[in-house]
């Protein structure tokens, strides 16, 4: 078996890697922000999932989608 070792030394600029570091950020953030606006104008499906859940313990697909069709939600496919 052949190890490989990381290299100490950097291939890039300290600016290099803050600009990487800030654009990182502003994709978790977005993603973040994204998720939780889902899940709160979605809240009340979130509850009858959860519900679904623990009577049954497992939900297909169709009776997952069922959950937002007939809660009228928009599918946020992205």
């Amino acid at each position: 078996m052949i190890l490989m070792q990381m290299s100490t030394q950097k291939d890039y600029s300290m600016a290099t890697a803050d600009v990487v570091d800030a654009e990182v950020r502003e994709l978790v953030e977005r993603a973040y922000s994204r998720a939780t606006n889902i899940i709160t104008t979605h809240i009340d499906i979130l509850h009858k999932l959860a519900q679904l859940l623990i009577e049954k313990e497992t939900v297909d697909g169709e009776e997952f989608m069922s959950l937002f069709i007939d809660g009228k939600a928009e599918l946020y496919v992205a």
